[in-house]
Order: structure tokens, then C-alpha cells, then sequence
């Protein structure tokens, strides 16, 4: 496995390098973790089989993820997108939420609501509600000047929803706010429980 694998494994199992390498390498030849530890305290140092089943479960999260990183690299090389910066930050990348959000950007799209509020038209009336800029007209007033029924806007009802759809496919887009947003959940979000009429209010837990 690459060193730097096995440094991030060693750390997040909270073991020296040396002893996470060794380990790693049993791994690799084929040794079960039953075996490893009852037959190889020699390298272990006489860890508990929970430690060494860490480091296993860590080893398997990292094959999976550099199996991900290379599918993600196929795909943007098939569509002519891979350039030297994207693949340099794909290979910092380990987290397999972070390729996933990658993922999501650049595989191919399913016609989707924002997709028809393009075609409608609607993208100058997204980036005005977008930007925030107040000016002489209101907003139902903008919303107004994109009612074409030959295009399906029928009212301003219906131009403010596709723009709105617009703005909701630039948020699922933008990595940052995917990644700001999954950590207000982990931080301040609660999970609720309801059975019969006992309910049960728990913090969840931070990562």
C-alpha cells in the first residue's frame, strides 16, 4: 500500500507508523485479523483485536477510495475535462464524500427541471435573484418580463419557479456550499424520534 496511506491509517488508529506498516503488510500477504492477532503479537505488540480490526476496515475504505479516484479520472478524461489542476486535486482527495460530490458535478446529467428553465429562457431572471442586486423594478416585475406562453412560462408564478430551479441545481453544483452545509448538519443537526406519543430528541453526534 502507498507510505501515505499507511501514515494516514497509522494516525487515524492512533499507532506508530512502523507498527500500522506492519500490520498493513500482513494484510496484504493474505493474513486474516484472527491470525494476526493471536499468531503475530511479535509484529503487533500484542494489540487488541479491535485495533487491528481498524486498521483492516481503514485499508479497505482507502482501496475503495483509489478505485473511486480512478473511475472519476476515466471519466473526465472520456469527456475531455481532466486538466493537470483538477487531477492534482482529485489526487489530494481522501475523502470518499469528496470524490462523491466530484462525482455528482461532472457525470452525465438527466433532463432535469433547471435543464427545461434553461431552455425557457429563465437563466437572466436565476442570476438577477441570485446576485441580490435591488434596483428600480421588483422582483415580480422581472418575473413578469419572461411570461412567454410559447415557451410555457405562463405566469410570473411559473417564471419564478423555473428560476428558482435554476438556483437550486447551482447550489447542488457548488462544492463549497455541499461541503459548508454537511457540516452544519453534523454539527448542529438533530435527529428526532417519534414512537406512539414519546418523542426523543437527540444531538447527533459530531464526526
Amino acid at each position: 500500500m502507498d507510505p501515505t496511506l499507511v501514515s494516514r491509517i497509522a494516525l487515524e488508529v492512533g499507532l506508530p507508523e512502523e507498527t500500522a506498516a506492519a500490520i498493513v503488510g500482513l494484510f496484504e500477504k493474505g493474513s486474516a485479523a484472527p491470525f494476526i492477532t493471536r499468531y503475530r503479537k511479535e509484529v503487533t505488540g500484542g494489540l487488541p483485536p479491535a485495533k487491528i480490526r481498524a486498521i483492516q476496515e481503514r485499508m479497505w475504505y482507502y482501496r475503495e477510495l483509489l478505485e473511486r479516484r480512478t473511475a472519476l479520472l476515466r471519466l473526465l478524461g472520456d469527456q475531455k475535462k481532466l486538466t493537470d489542476e483538477l487531477q492534482q486535486r482529485i489526487t489530494r482527495i481522501f475523502s470518499k464524500v469528496e470524490l462523491e460530490d466530484l462525482f455528482h458535478v461532472f457525470r452525465p446529467r438527466k433532463r432535469s427541471r433547471a435543464t427545461e428553465a434553461l431552455e425557457k429562457g429563465l437563466g437572466p431572471l436565476a442570476e438577477y435573484i441570485w446576485n441580490q442586486e435591488a434596483d428600480a423594478w421588483s422582483l415580480e416585475e422581472h418575473a413578469d418580463v419572461y411570461i412567454d406562453p410559447e415557451k410555457q412560462v405562463t405566469s410570473r408564478e411559473s417564471a419564478l419557479q423555473g428560476a428558482s430551479d435554476i438556483i437550486a441545481e447551482w447550489i447542488s453544483d457548488d462544492l463549497e456550499i455541499r461541503r459548508k452545509l454537511r457540516e452544519m448538519l453534523w454539527t448542529e443537526g438533530m435527529v428526532v424520534n417519534r414512537r406512539q406519543n414519546t418523542t426523543c430528541t437527540t444531538i447527533a453526534a459530531s464526526r
